[in-house]
Order: structure tokens, then sequence, then C-alpha cells
């Protein structure tokens, strides 16, 4: 199988690595590039705004891609927010791909709670910001993500992005299926 060129709308380490990862599952040999891109969303993407975001960015991306002269096999979007669509409020990550012919599939992590009482605060800046603002994550000198201290260190945000792009693969590699 020939390399492929695998794009992210996205320069933060950590979705690179974890689209790296699951990429890696299923793909012997590509090369993985973090460009980034407006999502043309609010900063705290809420409910529709996360799938919109990922969407967003991708197609950013691909624009970016076409001016630039850069070649991909796979586009891909992540966009974190948080939702109560299903009920209680919870934060979760989209990952949105689209391929070379324009094909497009989506995966969307699990989604996990966090404390209410920060929601207005979080809707009017950030969640990580937030987060970290009030469990001092950034200064605490373990760079652990508030998933990580959510689940006991047994979730990161790593693991959240690579299972939601897992997901989001399903459709390009069961073709058959499709």
């Amino acid at each position: 199988m020939n390399k492929i060129n695998i794009l992210i709308a996205s320069e933060n380490p950590s979705k690179i690595e974890a689209v790296s990862l699951a990429f890696s599952k299923f793909y012997e040999d590509f090369d993985i590039n973090g460009i980034a891109v407006p999502s043309n969303v609010p900063k705290q993407p809420v409910n529709q705004e996360i799938y919109q975001g990922a969407i967003n960015r991708c197609h950013n991306l691909r624009k970016y891609a076409l001016a630039n002269n850069l070649k991909a096999d796979y586009y891909v979007g992540v966009e974190a927010g948080i939702t109560n669509l299903l009920g209680p409020w919870v934060n979760l990550n989209l990952v949105y791909i689209e391929n070379d012919q324009g094909e497009n599939s989506t995966g969307i992590s699990q989604g996990y709670p966090f404390p209410e009482k920060y929601l207005d605060e979080i809707i009017n800046d950030e969640f990580g910001k937030v987060m970290d603002k009030h469990y001092n994550l950034i200064n605490s000198g373990q760079g652990k993500s508030v998933e990580y201290l959510f689940s006991k260190g047994n979730i990161s945000r790593i693991d959240l992005v690579e299972d939601a792009t897992i997901l989001a693969l399903t459709k390009f590699i069961n073709k058959d299926i499709w």
C-alpha cells in the first residue's frame, strides 16, 4: 500500500498524536501534518456548533491546502464542545474526516459530565480555560487534562480524540459496507 498523507486542522500536539494513533491502527505508512485554521464558531461550541466547527475546520483546511498546493488523502477536523442534547451537560470531542474524493464521516467521543456550577463561565469563555483556572491544570507541572483528572488517570483527551477518529474512520476502512 502507498504512503498516505493526512492533514489535520490543528497544531495542537495532543490532537495530532490522537489522530496519528487512530490512523496507525489501519494504515502502516503515513505522514501527518497539522495546520491551524479557524472553526468559524464561538470559542466554546455548544450543541450543533460542535459538528459545524469540525466541518468548518475541515473545509477551511481543504481551502488552505488548495491555496498552498498541498495534497492529502485525508483531511481531519476536530472540535470539542459541550452539549445537553441527550440530557445532562457533557463535554465531548467530534472528529469529521473527508477523503480526497470528498467522501466524509464523523465520529464522536464519549461524553463526560462536568461541574455544572461552571456552565455560564464555560459558555462565556472556553471549557479548557475554565477547568484550568479552577483545577490548576496548566500550572500543576504535570500537563494533565481535565479528563485525566476527572477519571482519576484512566482517560485522557488523547484517548477521547483517538476513539472519535477511529469511529470516523469506520466508513473509510469498511467501504464494502457503505
